[in-house]
């Protein structure tokens, strides 16, 4: 059996690659292969390579679950999916609130902030060049870490219909702790990825917690009758999201689902992943009955 793999991430590269070898994969640019992993740049250059006999790929269209506003918009009536508005045109009120403003194709944090009246809306759009904005509520009392705002980005692999989720999920902190005020400081709020020795839930539970709180539920009603179509006459596609999710006191949020996952820091995820797309369960990744 051969593997190709190509990501920007040279550890979770070369941690992929012998991960693939231990199972006796060897490697090739010789098409068709056994495995395709690419991501990151090398995703744009997928129609390059011959994947249209190779056995698994993980080139895959875009889904509608990854865009925040048919996300919110689909399950929005389920208690783990924020009140959500797109907006349209920016209304002449003075209401005040408290709530996060999001471009719909943003990633990584970019473009976000708090807002608390239509005139900073208005401000925060005119100085940043999106194709569409939403407003979500803000999570007013979330869980914290050591006292610090987070949140877990879940690892959920998906082989043809099958939802297999991670165990393990990183916490994404804040900078500072957190305090319900001072709402242009990203360092109290903003609980995007950053460098720095990872912890993992549920190993570690949040300020306070005895136990775990289930956030496998939410999962089975938005990845139900989920299908992957495969990208570039792709064959059997497979695909690593990542989930984000934050909790309101005990109650799970699903803020997003990614289609980049973002690899640093990732390589946990390989043995399990490796194992189920060569067909073998592994106690990193729960498969959901759906």
């Amino acid at each position: 059996m051969t593997y190709y793999v190509k990501t920007d991430d040279p550890t979770f590269t070369k941690e992929l690659k012998a991960e693939l070898e231990d199972h006796g994969l060897t490697e090739s640019s010789d098409f068709p292969v056994d495995l395709v992993f690419v991501s990151g740049k090398h995703a744009y250059y997928k129609n390059h390579i011959d994947l249209k006999k190779s056995r698994l790929t993980n080139t895959v269209h875009p889904l509608h679950i990854t865009n925040k506003y048919y996300l919110s918009n689909a399950f929005k009536d389920q208690p783990f999916i924020l009140d959500t508005q797109l907006i349209k045109q920016i209304p002449d009120s003075d209401e005040t609130f408290l709530k996060i403003l999001k471009p719909t194709n943003g990633y990584s944090g970019e473009g976000i902030s708090i807002v608390t009246n239509y005139s900073e809306v208005q401000d925060w759009i005119e100085q940043h060049d999106y194709m569409g904005w939403i407003l979500q509520d803000y999570i007013r009392s979330p869980a914290l870490k050591n006292g610090y705002k987070f949140h877990l980005r879940v690892p959920i692999l998906v082989v043809k219909s099958n939802i297999y989720v991670c165990t393990r999920s990183p916490y994404y902190l804040a900078e500072a702790k957190y305090t319900e005020s001072d709402w242009g400081n990203t360092d109290i709020h903003d609980t995007h990825y950053k460098s720095g020795k990872q912890i993992y839930y549920p190993d570690e539970l949040p300020d306070g917690w005895k136990r775990k709180t289930d956030i496998f539920k939410m999962f089975e009603v938005v990845f139900k009758g989920l299908k992957l179509k495969p990208d570039w006459g792709g064959k059997n596609p497979y695909y690593l999201f990542g989930a984000d999710v934050m909790f309101d006191k005990r109650k799970p949020i699903l803020l997003e689902v990614n289609e980049k996952i973002g690899l640093k820091d990732m390589e946990f995820v390989i043995p399990g992943m490796v194992s189920i797309l060569l067909g073998k369960d592994h106690p990193d990744f729960i498969k959901m009955e759906l």
